[in-house]
């Protein structure tokens, strides 16, 4: 019932890394795992990422939903769910790597 670690949410990623020559490992790491991949002439594989920013850990949040929870039995989920849910920006960033797997382009 209670959900508390998707309200502490996640921090951004630093995408201070992600520049010409970083290897992909390094940048999934930041990233995760891409959305789409697709492999091109010459051994190229250009990446699609979707990462969310603004959605930082908060455990005062995490409380106060928490507490809801507790004085609504359970009945904070059906709104308190949702609102997390649409909490940052969701963004896009695709990746152009090498056949060695190091960033060619951005």
């Amino acid at each position: 019932m209670f959900r508390w670690h998707v309200r502490l949410g996640k921090p951004d990623p630093n995408l201070g890394i992600v520049k010409t020559g970083v290897s992909r490992c390094e940048v999934e790491l930041q990233l995760g795992e891409p959305v789409a991949a697709i492999q091109e002439d010459g051994g190229c594989t250009r990446c699609l990422y979707e990462y969310s920013q603004g959605k930082n850990p908060s455990v005062g949040r995490a409380i106060a939903h928490g507490a809801m929870d507790v004085l609504t039995l359970g009945l904070w989920e059906i709104a308190g769910t949702p609102i997390e849910g649409f909490k940052g920006t969701k963004r896009r960033i695709q990746i152009v790597y090498g056949p060695d797997n190091k960033i060619r382009e951005l």
